[in-house]
């Protein structure tokens, strides 16, 4: 696997906070163990990137760079049982992944490289009868797609790098589609730049040694959007008007001071207790951040590097609620002090 370098990274690793709603079950250090929910290296399967949720069932990407083969959809049904969806060809390679109204499953299909840009795609996988039937092509032209969300019938995609400035300063950036608007057999022809029609905003990352910005992104219970950068760890904030026009979009929570992450990645809002879940890629950590106050706290975190087979954090890609449980996809990959190994898992932390 190829090995990305990120100098710089702070090393600390500090506890900033408890979590006041839940508290049996917690480790002396106020963390919540990570277990082993699935040892994905038994199916045939590796480094799973991006989750999401649909009619109770789990579904994340697995990219098997690891194995040298086509990338997959995994399910976790409601009874805990994993299964293979679909095996893409081998000219994709997904990351973040969510369900339209319509049913089907969009994907952001990422070939993001230094030397290669505008060489990524959104595609849609259409279901019938809970099973995948075809996989299309409906949006090319993006750098590096990623994180994805949907609100009414309107997709949003993250865009982790849209420039990057000679003074270290990425820029990242959301666009949105209509699903109407996503046709198969005419794809939508995607400007990686802020004259795009559908480049809804764009947002900032600072730190010079991660220069990847815009990741994860979520849409709480009124309709406001956060955006995760990646390389700063800080959600930013967007709110709208009535008629979906952006009219702030700022830096809202600071995860690094708050609770010492490294970066933000994968974002679920979960409106059960109000909060958005945050996966810390760089830091092993999983925490997640109150909307009402901008609270960012970890909840676990393991140590770097992290290969044992245990089910602890490996390189946390997306973490997601269902019921009592959190799941997370452990990305295994080979970054900054994070060593690549044959450990491939989902990891599974209890909050009750």
């Amino acid at each position: 696997m190829k090995r990305l370098v990120m100098m710089g990274a702070a090393s600390a690793l500090l506890l900033a906070g408890g979590c006041a709603f839940w508290k049996s079950g917690e480790t002396a250090d106020g963390m919540r163990p990570a277990k082993l929910g699935f040892n994905l290296a038994k199916c045939g399967a590796a480094n799973p990137e991006g989750i999401t949720l649909y009619q109770n069932d789990i579904y994340f990407t697995a990219r098997n760079d690891w194995l040298n083969k086509p990338a997959q959809i995994m399910r976790i049904t409601a009874k805990d049982k994993l299964e293979t969806v679909l095996t893409f060809g081998a000219d994709v390679s997904p990351l973040g992944l969510a369900f339209g109204p319509d049913g089907n499953l969009y994907v952001c299909d990422n070939h993001f490289a230094d030397d290669a840009w505008g060489k990524s795609r959104l595609l849609r996988v259409t279901f019938a009868g809970g099973n995948p039937v075809s996989v299309d092509v409906v949006a090319a032209g993006f750098n590096h797609i990623n994180g994805i969300a949907m609100k009414g019938r309107d997709v949003y995609v993250t865009e982790t790098v849209l420039a990057r400035a000679p003074n270290g300063v990425t820029t990242g950036a959301v666009f949105k589609f209509a699903l109407a608007q996503l046709n198969a057999g005419k794809p939508v022809a995607v400007k990686a730049a802020k004259s795009d029609p559908h480049c809804l905003l764009t947002i900032t990352t600072r730190n010079p040694k991660v220069q990847y910005s815009a990741n994860g992104l979520t849409f709480d219970s009124e309709g406001n959007l956060y955006v995760c950068s990646f390389g700063d760890a800080v959600m930013w904030k967007a709110t709208f008007d009535a008629r979906g026009a952006v009219t702030s979009c700022a830096p809202w929570s600071d995860a690094r001071t708050m609770a010492w992450m490294h970066s933000l990645d994968g974002a679920h809002y979960d409106a059960q207790d109000n909060v958005i879940w945050v996966a810390d890629l760089l830091g092993n950590t999983v925490g997640y951040i109150e909307v009402a106050t901008g609270r960012a706290v970890a909840i676990a975190r393991s140590s770097i590097p992290h290969d044992a087979p245990d089910g602890n954090l490996d390189t946390p890609a997306d973490v997601i609620r269902r019921g009592d449980k959190l799941y997370v996809v452990n990305f295994n990959l080979e970054i900054d002090r994070h060593i690549a190994t044959e450990y491939q898992a989902v990891s599974v932390i209890k909050l009750k």
